[in-house]
């Protein structure tokens, strides 16, 4: 009598696995390259339909700014803070005292802690500068932060001259002026002191 085959496992809802990166490899950059063009045809149709997805306010085109070069294949060492115990780095914080990583970027770009762009520009070269600083010159990751360094520069530029375009003669004070807080509630007044108390 044959016994009855085990029942397949009840499948759940867990993500897939990412298959392995070998040289040559172009899948990472093909699906990078299909998710930009899904993400453009969610944004044309979305909430914004008949706007261009290069259209919006400074807001919307330095966030768009970040993600684009946050969403780069090579940008994944870049993408969440150091974790210079897990990764067994214990001269992190000595030679990098100030850590940065695109997320966190990302994060407070969302957040409005941003006083103006130029903050925002600073963060992003501190993440990138933190890695060529710490990482050897042939290094994956300092190729990485040099080649993405450059790449959010040429866009930080192409931003500045697509402002002077439209009328904004001192584009370069832009990052200096522009306040990215201003959805931000005012802060607190200072507690009251009562004398009688004191």
């Amino acid at each position: 009598r044959a016994e009855a085959a085990p029942a397949p496992a009840p499948t759940s809802a867990k993500a897939l696995a990412c298959p392995p990166v070998f040289d040559g490899d172009y899948w990472p950059e093909e699906c990078a390259r299909l998710h930009g063009l899904i993400e453009r045809r969610r944004g044309m149709l979305g909430p914004h339909g008949l706007r261009s997805h290069r259209d919006g306010g400074p807001m919307d085109q330095l966030e768009a700014l970040v993600q684009s070069v946050a969403r780069q294949p090579s940008a994944y060492p870049f993408a969440r803070p150091v974790d210079p115990v897990a990764l067994g780095l214990p001269d992190y914080e000595r030679i990098c005292p100030e850590p940065m990583d695109l997320g966190t970027a990302e994060r407070k770009l969302k957040n409005l802690e941003y006083q103006n762009p130029k903050a925002l520009v600073a963060d992003v070269r501190l993440c990138f500068r933190n890695a060529t600083r710490y990482n050897p010159p042939h290094h994956p990751v300092h190729e990485a932060a040099q080649h993405l360094g450059a790449l959010f520069e040429k866009k930080v530029t192409a931003l500045l001259d697509k402002l002077k375009d439209r009328g904004h003669p001192d584009s370069e004070r832009f990052l200096d002026t522009f306040p990215l807080d201003r959805a931000a509630p005012p802060p607190p007044p200072p507690p009251e002191v009562d004398a009688a108390v004191a």
